[in-house]
C-alpha cells in the first residue's frame, strides 16, 4: 500500500494550481505560501527537504525579501533549462560549431560530432550538477570540476559558468566563490509579490484597528498585482507580517 504524502507535499500540491508561472513554463511555490498552510515551520523544512532529497522539487534562491527561497518541481525545472538553453533569451548564444568554439576559445576538451551543444550543457546541468549537487548553493571549485569532466562540452568551465550566470542560472555575491542556483525570467514576479504584499498591508493599515477579515482581503482586488488577493493573503500570513486570529465570524488579520 503506498504511503500517504506528507502535510507539506499535499500544500505544495494544492499551492500548484493556482500560482506564479514563469514563461508559461515552470510553476514557482514561495516559502512563504507554504508556511501559511503549514505553521509548524519546522515540519514544513525537514518535509521540504525530504522532497528535495528525493529529487521531487528543487529549490531556487531568489530575494530575501520574499524568503529567500521558492520551490519548483525538479521535472519543470529540467523541461525549462532544456528550453531556455536552445532558445537563450540573452545574446549569449551556445557555439554549435568547431569553428564558432574557436572563436571563443582554444580549449580542446572532446566534441561529439553530430552532437547538439545545447542539449549537451542542459543534459550537464540538469544531471550532473542539480541532481548531484541538492544545496542551493555550490562553490567555484566543485562547479568547475563538474564541468571540466563533462566529455561532451567543448568550452572551458570559466566560459560555461559565465554564461550560465549571463542566463540567470546562476547567480553570484561580488568577491564571493559561492554561486546560488537561481532562475531566468523570475525577477518580474518578485517585483508584482512585493508590490502586491505592499498594497495588501497598505489596505489593512487603513482599517480603523488595523485588521481585516480574511474574507474581505479576499474580495479585495489589488490594482498592482495579477497574481490575486488568495496569494497575497497567504503571503502576509506565511511571512508573518501579520497575525491570524479565529473569530467567531471568521479568521481576522491583524498587523504585526
Amino acid at each position: 500500500m503506498a504511503s500517504l504524502p506528507s502535510d507539506t507535499r499535499a500544500a505544495f500540491d494544492l499551492l500548484l494550481e493556482d500560482c506564479p508561472t514563469v514563461a508559461n513554463t515552470i510553476r514557482v511555490v514561495f516559502i512563504s505560501q507554504i508556511y501559511s498552510l503549514i505553521h509548524d515551520k519546522s515540519q514544513a523544512d525537514s518535509e521540504l527537504q525530504l522532497l528535495e532529497s528525493q529529487l521531487v522539487i528543487r529549490r531556487i534562491t531568489v530575494a530575501q525579501e520574499v524568503g529567500e527561497y521558492v520551490f519548483v518541481l525538479r521535472e519543470e525545472l529540467e523541461q525549462y533549462v532544456k528550453l531556455f538553453m536552445h532558445e537563450p533569451t540573452s545574446g549569449e548564444q551556445i557555439p554549435s560549431s568547431e569553428n564558432q568554439v574557436a572563436a571563443h576559445t582554444s580549449y580542446t576538451s572532446p566534441l561529439l560530432k553530430d552532437t547538439n551543444p545545447a542539449c549537451c550543457l542542459s543534459e550537464v546541468f540538469c544531471s550532473q550538477i542539480l541532481a548531484n549537487h541538492l544545496q542551493p548553493t555550490i562553490s567555484l571549485s566543485r562547479l568547475t570540476a563538474i564541468l571540466a569532466q563533462a566529455p561532451n562540452l567543448f568550452l572551458p568551465p570559466t566560459k560555461v559558468i559565465a554564461m550560465l550566470k549571463t542566463w540567470g542560472f546562476l547567480t553570484t555575491r561580488p568577491s564571493s566563490e559561492l554561486f546560488s542556483f537561481s532562475l531566468p525570467n523570475i525577477g518580474p514576479i518578485i517585483a508584482m509579490v512585493l508590490r502586491g504584499r505592499k498594497e495588501a498591508l497598505s489596505f489593512i493599515r487603513r482599517k480603523k484597528f488595523k485588521d481585516v477579515l480574511e474574507k474581505d482581503l479576499l474580495k479585495h482586488k489589488l490594482k498592482t498585482s495579477t497574481l490575486g488577493s488568495k496569494f497575497h493573503m497567504q503571503d502576509i500570513v506565511g511571512a508573518e507580517l501579520v497575525r491570524l486570529v479565529k473569530t467567531p465570524t471568521g479568521n481576522l488579520l491583524q498587523l504585526i
